[in-house]
């Protein structure tokens, strides 16, 4: 069976690299501005939640940005709340509201959305997700092995980075079930 048809994935417009540097905060505001979308367009959204989280393994500011960490993956608390915040803000959305009123009781209730629904939205995002994540290594993988092949100097790894993701993307798709 195709991933896109187990996971029930809808086709959405992304962002493409949703990964820390391209989520700035800005100060006299507080407000969140997510910047370079060279890479935004039509997918499934658990391949882009998948990449965000797979971006997570990575530390661009590090000494050796190239290295993957994945002890830094996120954990299932830290996905869970991630995927809470999506579908509350979703579900805000979908009913006309501004998506900061997320987290307030009265106007879920409005929405129409228990705890219980909740949970079972969040556990099933979840696992559409993990169906995308070997998908999302790879595509980083590639993006690195272009970047290898297209630009001389660069001050980034890409070749360690790229052998790392395919890696890890090997690793995965012997383990799936």
């Amino acid at each position: 069976m195709r991933i896109e048809q187990e996971a029930h994935s809808p086709l959405v417009f992304l962002h493409g690299d949703l990964q820390c540097g391209n989520i700035l905060r800005l100060e006299h505001t507080g407000k969140l501005e997510i910047v370079d979308v060279e890479f935004s367009g039509y997918s499934y959204r658990g391949f882009d939640i998948a990449n965000h989280f797979t971006e997570w393994m990575a530390n661009y500011t590090s000494e050796y940005p190239h290295v993957l960490d994945p002890a830094q993956y996120p954990t299932v608390e830290q996905r869970h709340a991630f995927l809470r915040t999506y579908v509350l803000t979703k579900a805000s959305i979908d009913a006309g509201m501004k998506a900061d009123s997320a987290g307030c009781a009265e106007e879920l209730r409005a929405i129409g959305l228990s705890e219980d629904q909740i949970h079972k939205e969040v556990a099933a995002l979840d696992r559409e997700v993990a169906l995308f994540v070997p998908a999302a290594h790879l595509h980083l993988a590639v993006r690195g092995l272009l970047k290898v092949c297209c630009y001389a100097e660069m001050d980034f790894d890409y070749v360690s980075y790229t052998a790392q993701r395919l890696s890890i993307f090997l690793d995965q798709v012997d383990n799936m079930e």
